[in-house]
């Protein structure tokens, strides 16, 4: 089963759009027969939930949608000012296409400029570190550390690059899985679809000897009872995916290896390379950045009093990604320092790995001073 096949008719790449507002003409083409369960529009890697079109099967001179598996759909979209990525992918049984990408320009004086699409983003932060388990041979020196120091440098950007910065930390004690839940539902219930939301998990974590599936270790996690006592991906999941707007996930963890002198590893046998694809689907539509690959060592240090990992997201936010002194810290830029950083900090023993997909365009973190 071929996925459907979507095309951007019109308007054309490139176009400057006067009024903020521009109909999409996407023709859908289905390989095989199959259910067209819709069309999704994404605007600079942001769902756009009221973008929603009506089939027109006879409007396009040349296409003859009757029976042949072709649908032609009118999809009226709002633009912020300046230079937009618009994304089209289309959603059939067998899958979601690849999606059709345009860059469009807009003054943003009409109806986008009303609905306050021009309006400064607040970023919504969950920070969750775990490093005193219940468990004495679990435990970790500064996940909780990684979690506040962090926080402290995206809380600087209030009235900066966000309108406002809102955030829950959860360490040690307070990350129980009821906690963590109890996050992930207050970040649920918080988030707007203009936000800008981050999750950082830092802890141990491992796979489901069963199905491979990753599972995030709370503070009361029993290895004995992992399906009962552990928070698995797939929550996870649901809950990022239901947020219709941009999402940063940020993972210090999930990861084996052997314990180096003078330094932790966070992991007691994972591998998150399933789970950090899945998110960064084009469905999914989130930027994953995880401390290491596959099934390397995500190491801690009192040298840097931080995980590997954490210690090159501080830095670089801080202001060693912005290599060319532009005044601000996109995540392309933090990929590449936190890339080199952490080969770095750990003599090449650890390999970070960012996932973001086609969908979304370079989008900056943090301005500097």
């Amino acid at each position: 089963m071929l996925p459907p096949v979507a095309t951007i008719l019109a308007p054309s790449d490139g176009m400057t759009v006067s009024d903020g507002q521009v109909t999409l003409r996407v023709l859908v083409h289905s390989p095989v027969k199959q259910q067209i369960r819709g069309v999704r529009v994404l605007v600079n890697g942001r769902l756009d939930p009221k973008a929603r079109g009506v089939v027109d099967l006879t409007a396009e001179p040349g296409v003859d949608a009757v029976g042949s598996g072709v649908e032609v759909h009118s999809i009226p979209v709002l633009l912020p000012k300046g230079e937009s990525s618009i994304a089209v992918f289309a959603e059939g049984t067998a899958g979601a296409s690849v999606p059709a990408v345009i860059r469009l320009r807009s003054s943003a004086t009409g109806q986008s400029a009303a609905a306050g699409l021009d309006r400064k983003p607040r970023l919504v932060v969950l920070a969750v570190g775990v490093g005193d388990y219940a468990r004495a041979e679990l435990r970790l020196n500064y996940p909780a550390k990684d979690a506040r120091d962090l926080l402290a440098v995206l809380q600087a950007q209030r009235s900066k690059l966000y309108s406002d910065v809102l955030s829950r930390v959860l360490v040690d004690g307070e990350a129980t899985l009821e906690g963590i839940r109890q996050g992930l539902q207050w970040l649920g219930a918080t988030v707007q679809p203009d936000d800008t939301a981050l999750i950082f998990l830092a802890g141990h974590g491992v796979n489901d000897a069963g199905n491979g599936q990753y599972l995030f270790l709370p503070r009361d996690a029993d290895l004995q009872s992992l399906g009962r006592t552990t928070l698995p991906a797939t929550e996870i999941q649901q809950v990022l995916t239901a947020l219709q707007t941009r999402v940063l996930l940020l993972l210090d963890t999930c990861h084996s290896g052997n314990v180096m002198p003078g330094r932790g590893t966070r992991g007691v046998g994972g591998d998150i390379t399933r789970f950090v694809g899945d998110l960064a689907s084009v469905e999914q539509g989130i930027v994953v950045m995880a401390a290491s690959t596959g099934r390397q060592a995500s190491q801690e240090s009192a040298q840097w009093e931080n995980g590997a990992f954490t210690r090159a997201l501080v830095e670089g936010l801080r202001g060693g990604a912005d290599f060319r002194k532009t005044g601000r810290v996109t995540i392309n830029m933090l990929d590449l320092y936190v890339s080199e950083r952490v080969r770095e900090l750990t003599d090449g023993m650890q390999t970070p790995a960012t996932a973001k997909p086609v969908t979304i365009p370079d989008f900056p973190l943090v301005t500097l001073p």
